[in-house]
């Protein structure tokens, strides 16, 4: 069931269809990326951040694995607020593979912005990017992406949440 929330939201216009996959990649997964940060968050701090944003987003909708990112009514990727705090920023995307996630978030313009991070967000000694295996067509809501959170935030990597470095596949089994 979706929450109340998550009615608001929408799919990206992505022209790629949800549920096209091969048979070695029935199981999509899922990556979220936040992080904190005190003041406004469109404050001098920030620019930088922003000023990247829509170009990273279009990017992954472009990349190879892309399927889905949430986005609210106003198609603003950071409008969206899963754990009631509006300094916490939350990205939700669904892709094919681990490594198509991979490909995009350390061997493309995102990697840039992710080496920059300390620079617009404060540190956290919780996770602030968790995966986990859908079923193929599944499209995760801010609840489930919050619930996954908090259960890598409470027992570490598990084939429920897990990170890059201590992955899982879809069966369980630690890579």
């Amino acid at each position: 069931m979706a929450s109340k929330q998550s009615k608001n939201l929408k799919a990206s216009k992505s022209k790629k269809p949800l549920c096209k996959h091969t048979e070695d990649a029935l199981e999509n997964y899922f990556a979220s990326l936040n992080g904190d940060r005190p003041g406004d968050l469109y404050d001098l701090v920030m620019a930088g951040f922003i000023a990247r944003l829509d170009d990273l987003n279009k990017l992954a909708e472009r990349s190879p694995g892309f399927i889905w990112r949430l986005e609210s009514e106003t198609e603003e990727a950071i409008a969206v607020q899963a754990f009631g705090n509006p300094k916490l920023l939350f990205n939700l995307s669904v892709w094919e593979s681990l490594e198509a996630l991979d490909h995009y978030v350390y061997h493309t313009a995102h990697a840039e912005a992710l080496r920059l991070r300390r620079d617009w967000f404060e540190p956290s000694a919780r996770a602030s990017f968790a995966l986990w295996w859908v079923p193929a067509g599944h499209i995760p809501d801010a609840l489930e992406a919050r619930t996954r959170f908090e259960a890598l935030w409470a027992d570490g990597p598990s084939p429920s949440a897990f990170s890059f470095r201590r992955r899982f596949d879809p069966t369980g089994t630690a890579l």
